[in-house]
């Protein structure tokens, strides 16, 4: 996942860098506003510099009235606010929408209802790929397991998030090969 800090220094980039809740996220920093089409990025940040057309997935921080975090501000306000506004994301995934925070996968007509640690496994998928993750790593940061753990946790929640993803026309949706798995 990226990032976008629209700024005219990198201090919040760095700042940003070292928050290890983000740790797995790009973050890119543009001294003036992009040309290109601010899609390509899952939040875009403005610091103190305002953006030609406000979206949800944008932050708007400055000192006047209509922003969205008023300066001077503590950095947890904003790890805060990027939080919701990511959580709050929904991600297209082939033809498919992902809602994490009303924890369903909508297919044309269809909805699928997710568990909480489906709802985790997927998030994480998505936001690692297109890496392959170790299921090591995913017991590691979703289940809080020991990389070392022997366990058929994985295994049971993917058979299960599996079946209910067959019943419902969407085969093929996350992949698992040589223990490692992806979208």
């Amino acid at each position: 996942m990226t990032i976008a800090i629209i700024s005219k220094n990198n201090f919040l980039k760095d700042a940003l860098e070292q928050v290890s809740l983000l740790k797995s996220f790009k973050i890119e920093c543009f001294i003036k506003t992009l040309q290109s089409d601010y899609g390509l990025f899952d939040l875009v940040i403005f610091d103190s510099i305002e953006p030609e057309l406000y979206d949800k997935n944008q932050i708007r921080i400055g000192s006047e009235f209509k922003t969205d975090l008023l300066k001077p501000f503590k950095l947890t306000s904003l790890i805060k606010l990027i939080n919701d506004k990511l959580s709050h994301k929904i991600y297209k995934i082939k033809e498919m929408n992902f809602i994490p925070h009303k924890r369903v996968i909508n297919f044309e007509e269809t909805t699928v209802a997710l568990t909480e640690k489906e709802t985790d496994l997927i998030l994480y998928l998505i936001t690692h790929y297109p890496r392959k993750v170790p299921k090591s790593e995913i017991l590691k940061n979703i289940w809080n397991y020991s990389e070392v753990t022997e366990t058929s946790t994985i295994e049971v929640h993917l058979s299960r998030l599996k079946q209910k993803l067959n019943d419902s026309n969407l085969n093929d949706f996350i992949v698992s090969k040589d223990k490692n798995l992806s979208i």
